[in-house]
């Protein structure tokens, strides 16, 4: 009998164990600021500044994580809006502008970064995958 509880506790340990592993592995963190300038994905304010600020896309990706992020452009008096990012970055593919959205994909796992521009006024919204194929968050933000 004793035996049976101290393998029932070892096994018990172990499963929690591995349920706190797979969380970190699949983490996703967005800190206040990266390579670029403030990170767009840890704002809280719902406007941005335009020229001359660059901004970061940026996020911390636990080992199995992945993230993709939609930026859709919405409908405003003003069309002459757009967003430019930096092409050459790592941990970042960027899809073809559709004349609407963007979607953005990680490549990689660690610390990933994308350099943004806005010119011009607009809005947009952003919708985050994270770890999904379906959206986890989004947020509105105007330029």
């Amino acid at each position: 009998m004793k035996n049976a509880i101290y393998f029932l506790a070892v096994i018990t340990l172990f499963f929690s164990t591995l349920g706190c592993n797979k969380q970190e592995k699949l983490a996703i963190s967005y800190p206040t600021n990266g390579l670029n300038g403030i990170n767009l994905l840890a704002l809280t304010s719902d406007s941005l500044e335009v020229a001359p600020v660059n901004y970061s896309m940026n996020a911390v990706l636990g080992e199995k994580a992945q993230l993709k992020i939609v930026i859709t452009k919405l409908p405003t008096p003003s069309s002459n809006s757009v967003w430019f990012y930096d092409v050459m970055t790592d941990g970042w593919i960027g899809g073809d502008f559709d004349g609407t959205s963007q979607e953005f994909t990680s490549t990689k796992t660690g610390n990933i970064d994308l350099d943004l521009e806005f010119q011009g006024q607009g809005t947009c919204r952003i919708d985050y995958y994270e770890n999904s194929k379906t959206v986890t968050k989004s947020k509105v933000f105007s330029w």
